[in-house]
């Protein structure tokens, strides 16, 4: 039975998640289900390079081996890492019943794999911190930051607190652990809603060091215990700007809904940030945020905002000239257009995962030719090559000869040689895989530039 339990933790269920996720129409937990499983699979396979730790049964000279185990090297468990890293983003979905199951299956997993004879406990645990870190690396990277609260929970929450909602609209933009809405009335009435929930950054450690170095003066208060507290913290510091004299919008109201989110609720302010005007600011807007951190400073409430407003100097400083400003604008309007026809045209995705499968593919054939050279078949060498890979490509982006020459073979033999294939096999593999792979393509892709340049398609 455990041994079909840890195949939860396998590299095929994090394709078998990821597939039932698109089968749900749930295509964002699809797609953090891929990024965090994959990235804790081969997170998992770079550690254990690293760490070189060989399994119990070379450790122990009465291990019990319970299953057929693959590979050398022990620490960190991959199936570990794998199951913490699904079970984590399936946990981030639901309420506080399915984060107790998620641990029972990251638990089982462990279990299962010390049972079987493939891990030391302590190789468990360092595959739970191996998944943990992958989960977190993909909300930095997708920008899962701050409540998902949805359209409906939010409506039912107003509704309670007395305000007949016709319409609610999410508001882009960097809102720093929080979701942002407007949301109108029947009676017309436009309000700000701002949802925080109880994932916060922004009282840990490294981040009270960033700011005791980089402010005078600054006394933090321990980390806030819930999302209500926090919210209750921004309101009596908006209600003393307000009495201060400060304009700051009105607040209506505050809430908390059943997931643990808190609400505050106040009037829409239909206004643009200085850091979105086109062209110059103008000097009062400037002058009239001085004065309101003056203000600000005054009443003891926040003496933070000078290097702010130097920034926005310096960038009402850079937009005033006239061709720097032509030249942003345009580069940003490309850019942005570019991203825009993509999305549109639904070739977002398609341009990912074509990408995804062509890295695939070059790591298949640098396998395929180490199995030319010699080297024996054997599938659990299949993710190394592709990790190698994909480390060597990445060299030949950042190396100053021209396509990566010298860099990139040192690196692919050098990857190899860390995951046990003989020198001389190495060597042949990786002069063949670049010769496949950069040389025969240079006279056709040669000719095709020609023949397109001549026909002017380029």
């Amino acid at each position: 039975m455990l041994v079909v339990v840890m195949q939860a933790g396998s590299y095929p269920a994090v394709l078998v998640a990821a597939a039932a996720a698109v089968i749900l129409r749930r295509t964002g937990i699809a797609w953090r289900l891929l990024l965090a499983g994959n990235l804790a699979y081969w997170l998992a396979l770079a550690v254990k390079a690293a760490v070189a730790r060989q399994r119990p049964a070379a450790l122990l000279t009465d291990a019990n081996l319970r299953d057929t185990i693959t590979g050398a090297l022990g620490y960190p468990s991959g199936h570990v890492a794998v199951a913490t890293a699904l079970s984590l983003v399936v946990a981030r979905t639901g309420s506080p019943r399915w984060r107790r199951l998620a641990w029972v299956v990251i638990a089982l997993v462990a279990v299962a794999r010390i049972h079987v004879g493939a891990h030391l406990p302590v190789d468990a645990a360092g595959g739970i911190l191996v998944g943990w870190l992958a989960v977190c690396l993909t909300r930095l990277a997708i920008g899962e930051v701050g409540p998902q609260q949805s359209a409906r929970d939010l409506h039912e929450a107003l509704r309670r607190r007395g305000f007949d909602v016709r319409r609610l609209e999410p508001i882009r933009g960097d809102a720093r652990g929080s979701q942002p809405w407007q949301a109108v009335t029947t009676a017309g009435r436009r309000l700000f809603v701002k949802v925080t929930g109880g994932q916060q950054r922004d009282a840990d450690c490294a981040y009270k060091l960033y700011r005791k170095l980089r402010y005078r003066h600054v006394a933090d208060a321990p980390p806030y215990l819930s999302a209500k507290q926090q919210s209750e913290h921004e309101t009596y510091l908006t209600l003393l700007a307000a009495q201060a004299g400060v304009r700051v919008p009105a607040v209506v109201s505050t809430a908390t809904t059943p997931g643990g989110n808190a609400l505050l609720v106040q009037e829409y302010v239909d206004a643009a940030a200085l850091d979105a005007v086109v062209g110059p600011v103008p000097v009062a807007a400037v002058r009239d945020a001085w004065e309101q951190a003056a203000l600000l400073h005054r009443a003891g409430i926040a003496h933070r905002l000078t290097g702010a407003l130097v920034a926005l100097l310096v960038l009402a400083a850079v937009l005033a000239v006239p061709r720097i400003c032509r030249r942003g604008r345009a580069a940003a309007g490309q850019v942005i257009t570019a991203l825009r026809t993509l999305t549109r045209q639904h070739r977002l995705r398609r341009l990912v995962a074509a990408s995804v499968a062509l890295t695939l593919t070059y790591g298949l054939c640098l396998y395929l030719a180490l199995l030319a050279t010699g080297q024996p078949v054997d599938l659990t060498l299949l993710p190394p090559v592709i990790l190698v890979c994909v480390i060597g490509e990445g060299v030949a982006s950042a190396a100053p000869t021209p396509g990566g020459l010298g860099a990139t073979e040192a690196a692919l033999v050098s990857g190899l040689l860390l995951y046990g294939v003989q020198l001389d096999t190495a060597v042949a593999g990786v002069l063949i895989y670049r010769l496949a792979t950069f040389w025969i393509p240079v006279p056709p892709g040669y000719l095709a530039l020609r023949t397109m340049t001549r026909r002017r398609l380029l």
